[in-house]
């Protein structure tokens, strides 16, 4: 293959784009359906004779909303696969314009990322002259139960960790792979076989480490033998004294990180102790009545009230709450050895909390620090925000 440029232009249904050389297409306005003669004109800007070979995602099933494989054939490409008995990436296919390959991936982000691991990049090397087998697998112990549908290959992405000088790896499920940081945290994919329904926890399986993560398994991420392993997204805490401003400041940046798409998860730390509850509500009676755990549910929202013989960790909180969350931002927790962003007022306090503090992450406040760490000034929601995504949500 020769050396490649990406062009990618959005349509309705989907995403497409070629590996090649060529000048990129015009993408259609947003918003609305376009007419077929539309998604043709796009597609032949795309398919000129100097690219290798056509990458589409997105828009792959077979409802009325998706386009891609229609569009497709519609410009002549003859499609060999139209599905996968394989999850996730069951909407995956394959055609040729020519002599040309076309590999149609799902739209889901966890469905592309499996789809290209385990099919697209071995076809790729393949297609380069390189080795195709170039997994590094591993044998680890189950530290979760897995249930599958029959009939299909699963892949299950998971985080292989060290615990007592051995392998384990925890399996990401359900909730967990909606959100962009399991794809971070993911150092592995667990292969299960279409004949088997499960695979239940304390069992060894096979796990294919992903690129950039095989070779020295001392990287790989560990606990000790008598702690559970805590698998979480990101965690930063929001740190400050009293009215500098830590509550503002953490609200201003859920709204940020979240305008830019990021699932953002909060909690609050509070030392004194509280009541969420109402007496003589139905949950405060179950309360008052011995249950040590309550749970209350609608269709909008659930909470959980939960008596604990000691105080939680965030971590442990962030790994038992919000493992489908791509950022947990703590307020408080000062004490603690987890990286923290200190809200300071010069006309509040006279010095910062953590100028010492080696888990410090940046500085927000209303004059120069004068330090080493980074610090920002306390409107500067755009410039904590490009720092908390560079650090932890896109180059980890």
């Amino acid at each position: 293959m020769r050396n490649t440029t990406l062009f990618l232009p959005c349509f309705a249904g989907g995403l497409i784009f070629f590996l090649g050389s060529a000048p990129a297409a015009e993408p259609l306005k947003e918003g609305g359906r376009p007419a077929p003669e539309e998604i043709r004109e796009l597609l032949d800007q795309l398919f000129p004779p100097e690219s290798d070979l056509v990458i589409t995602t997105g828009g792959s099933a077979n409802s009325p909303s998706d386009l891609t494989r229609a569009a497709l054939e519609a410009m002549g490409v003859r499609l060999s696969i139209t599905g996968l008995a394989m999850r996730p990436g069951k909407s995956a296919g394959f055609g040729l314009y020519g002599p040309k390959p076309v590999f149609i991936l799902p739209g889901p982000p966890v469905a592309v990322f499996t789809v290209f691991h385990a099919l697209l990049r071995p076809a790729l090397l393949r297609l380069m002259g390189h080795p195709t087998d170039t997994f590094q697998t591993v044998s680890a112990r189950l530290d979760r139960t897995v249930e599958n549908r029959a009939g299909m290959q699963h892949w299950h992405q998971g985080i292989v960790y060290e615990k007592s000088g051995r392998l384990h790896v925890r399996p990401l499920l359900r909730q967990e792979v909606r959100s962009f940081s399991a794809l971070i945290r993911a150092n592995g994919l667990i292969r299960v076989d279409p004949g088997k329904t499960g695979l239940t926890s304390g069992s060894m399986v096979s796990v294919h480490l992903l690129p950039g993560r095989e070779g020295d398994l001392s990287g790989l991420p560990s606990c000790r033998g008598d702690e559970p392993f805590l698998a979480h997204p990101p965690l930063i805490s929001i740190v400050g004294k009293s009215n500098a401003g830590k509550t503002t400041f953490l609200e201003r940046l859920v709204k940020t990180l979240t305008a830019r798409g990021h699932r953002v998860g909060t909690i609050k730390h509070n030392p004194h102790g509280f009541d969420i509850d109402r007496e003589g509500k139905d949950s405060w009676r179950h309360k008052q009545a011995g249950a040590l755990t309550v749970d209350i549910s609608s269709p909008r929202g659930v909470a959980l009230v939960r008596d604990l013989a000691a105080e939680e960790t965030p971590e442990a909180l962030a790994s038992s709450y919000f493992t489908d969350m791509d950022l947990v931002l703590a307020e408080g927790y000062k004490a603690l050895g987890v990286p923290k962003i200190e809200v300071f007022r010069s006309s509040v306090h006279d010095f910062p909390l953590c100028r010492e503090d080696p888990w410090l992450v940046a500085f927000v406040s209303d004059i120069p620090m004068g330090l080493e760490t980074p610090s920002f000034g306390l409107e500067d929601i755009d410039g904590i925000a490009d720092l908390v995504e560079k650090t932890y949500l896109i180059n980890p």
